[in-house]
């Protein structure tokens, strides 16, 4: 076995000297250092507290330029200088120099027009509370650096703070509205009107009128800093406001595009249909846009033209202002129909009237019922309306896009009938026997209006456009009663309602009354007429083409006669 090697015990001693030595020395070397590193700390903290104590001394010495109590020099509210001045002292410079301003008058000038106003008619005022505050802190608030950085500026530069002034809006209202009415000039529409016979076009021009919104702006920065004494104008705002429509729009309306005429005879009720025609004639109706047959037509009193005639009222005749105006209103609406305008409202009247056939009434009462139809063509249309001849005539022109082959008939289809119940009022100062018609009443119908359309001759549509329902009203008699009897009256009755004014008189004389038996071929006949069939609805419709048009549609059933109601 071999023998291990050992290190002697001295050298190993030796050696753990050698490395205390070694630690000794890197301690004393460390602590060397550490004592340089605080010698430094300390000469640069030297350093640095020497810097700062002259930086605030640079920076501090300006600071003491500043006065305890007042505002700083170079400081200006508007264009008056507040330097070295308390607030108190700052504001009665500021309110002295106010009364100045006040003395003298601000123009407000748009172009070429202007407008003068007092201070105290613009209630001005000055409350310059916040402002004062704000002068009297300049160079006061903020770190060290930014304070020193003002009061340098101030040095060169003088700091101005707005002196904003209040004023009364309904002054400037007003202002304004004087100033529209002096200066605005509206856009003028193009105009058409027709004269023997042919259209007559006149060009619209621009307007200008004020921009409230700019000007008012204007008016807010002036009293917010711009105003002085010397600068006692405004200028206001305005703009191009141009016509909505063209003359070359109107240049369009060439072609009838639906035309009607009703019988309205003569006398006062005709007053009032040429009346509400007038107020209506001439009116454009653009792409869109709505028309109401009421709208120009009322009021309906004697302060614009109107005079009493028959209206219904709770299935009666009244006398009202305006009454008859329907007639025009209902001619419109069979011209809108041939026209192929879009209805928008119509309505029937409560009882039947003479000047149309059923459902081809148009009935006008205030709000609720009313004639309205809609431009749905790509340009204007013109509704022409007058008197001529008896006849209220209705045309509606514009521009024709529907084919010559095509053709329209509008026709009325009966669908009940219900006759008039009979009505008696006696008459006790008159014997038994004498009868007097006092009115006609009214036939209760329920009826329906078709469109009826051809090409070329040949049917290739037929629809609906609208269904009415009128009520009965009754047939009125005055009866003698002097000498009759409970019995005699229910005879009398059953008689009149049976056969009329002569059956009546009969029975009232002591004859008797058989009623005719019912012959089955006219019942079958009316019933056929009732329904309206194709051919003898186009038979109507041809066979009166002249009393209504739509441009290349032809079709009426309408005669005219009198009216009551309007």
């Amino acid at each position: 076995m071999a023998e291990s090697r050992r290190t002697p015990p001295d050298s190993r001693n030796r050696d753990r000297e050698r490395e205390r030595y070694r630690n000794r020395r890197r301690r004393r070397r460390s602590r060397a250092v550490r004592l340089d590193m605080r010698k430094v700390a300390i000469a640069i903290g030297i350093l640095l507290v020497i810097i700062i104590g002259i930086a605030y001394a640079i920076l501090s010495a300006p600071l003491r330029t500043l006065k305890e109590g007042r505002i700083h020099s170079g400081i200006y509210l508007g264009p008056i200088d507040v330097s070295d001045l308390t607030e108190a002292e700052a504001d009665a410079k500021v309110q002295a120099y106010l009364r100045e301003f006040e003395k003298g008058k601000i123009a407000f000038k748009i172009s070429q027009q202007e407008k003068d106003f007092s201070a105290n008619e613009l209630k001005i005022q000055w409350n310059g509370k916040d402002t004062l505050k704000t002068a009297m802190n300049v160079g006061r608030e903020g770190s060290i650096f930014d304070r020193y950085r003002v009061i340098k500026d101030l040095e060169k530069n003088k700091m101005v703070l707005p002196i904003k002034l209040t004023y009364d809006e309904g002054a400037i209202n007003k202002m304004f509205k004087e100033l529209s009415e002096v200066y605005n000039e509206e856009a003028e529409e193009p105009t058409i009107k027709r004269k023997n016979g042919k259209f007559i076009i006149t060009e619209g021009h621009e307007g200008i009128v004020l921009d409230e919104e700019k000007s008012r702006k204007a008016v807010e920065d002036y009293f917010n800093g711009d105003w002085t004494a010397d600068n006692r104008t405004v200028e206001l705002f305005a703009e191009i406001q141009k016509p909505k429509h063209t003359a070359e729009e109107l240049n369009t309306i060439k072609d009838v595009l639906g035309s009607f005429s009703t019988v309205c005879g003569t006398g006062d009720r005709v007053i009032n249909i040429a009346n509400g025609a007038s107020k209506i004639n001439g009116t454009v109706v653009y792409p869109g846009e709505e028309f109401s047959a009421n709208a120009p037509m009322e009021p309906y009193d004697a302060a614009h033209g109107y005079v009493l005639g028959g209206t219904y009222e709770n299935g009666t005749v009244v006398m009202s202002y305006g009454g008859g105006i329907c007639q025009v209103s209902s001619t419109l609406y069979n011209a809108a129909l041939y026209a192929e305008l879009e209805i928008t409202q119509r309505a029937n009247h409560s009882m039947m009237v003479g000047y149309v056939d059923p459902s081809r009434d148009a009935a006008i009462a205030g709000t609720w019922k009313d004639l309205k139809f809609k431009n749905n063509k790509e340009t204007p249309i013109f509704i022409e309306g007058y008197i001529s001849g008896g006849n209220i005539v209705f045309n509606i022109y514009g521009q024709e896009t529907r084919s010559p082959s095509r053709k329209v008939e509008f026709e009325s289809e009966t669908l009940e009938s219900t006759e008039p119940p009979v009505q008696i009022q006696e008459d006790p100062e008159q014997s038994l026997g004498y009868i007097a018609k006092a009115d006609n009443g009214h036939v209760g119908l329920k009826a329906k209006l078709w469109k009826v359309v051809y090409e070329n001759g040949v049917e290739v549509s037929s629809a609906e456009v609208n269904s009415s329902e009128y009520a009965p009203s009754p047939a009125v008699y005055v009866v003698g009663t002097m000498g009759a009897s409970g019995g005699d009256l229910e005879n009398i009755r059953a008689a009149l309602q049976a056969g009329g004014l002569e059956a009546g008189q009969t029975v009232a004389s002591g004859g008797t009354y058989a009623p005719p038996e019912p012959d089955p071929n006219q019942e079958a006949s009316s019933a056929a007429a009732g329904r309206s069939s194709r051919s003898s609805r186009a038979a109507a419709g041809s066979s009166e083409a002249s009393r209504a048009s739509g441009g290349s549609a032809a079709g009426n059933n309408a005669a005219g006669s009198s009216v009551s109601g309007q």
